[in-house]
């Protein structure tokens, strides 16, 4: 699944905080659901490996690297 599709998903939530990670467990970002329009399409294009649900204002989302 695209990241897309799971930021969409998401976006209702207004005080849900993601937080992307890559492969090597590095958080990239950390934003509100209603605000993932501002993450760029580069990365909203990469398919979901995990998601982690926290608690429930808080969540991480492991995305697969780039393609070379």
């Amino acid at each position: 699944m695209k990241l897309s599709d799971v930021l969409a998903a998401l976006a209702n939530n207004t005080d849900l905080k993601i937080t992307l990670i890559d492969s090597n467990d590095t958080e990239l970002v950390t934003f509100n659901a209603p605000g993932h329009g501002s993450i760029e399409t580069d990365i909203t294009d990469r398919e979901v490996r995990r998601i982690k649900i926290d608690s429930g204002t808080s969540a991480k989302i492991t995305i697969e690297d780039a393609q070379p």
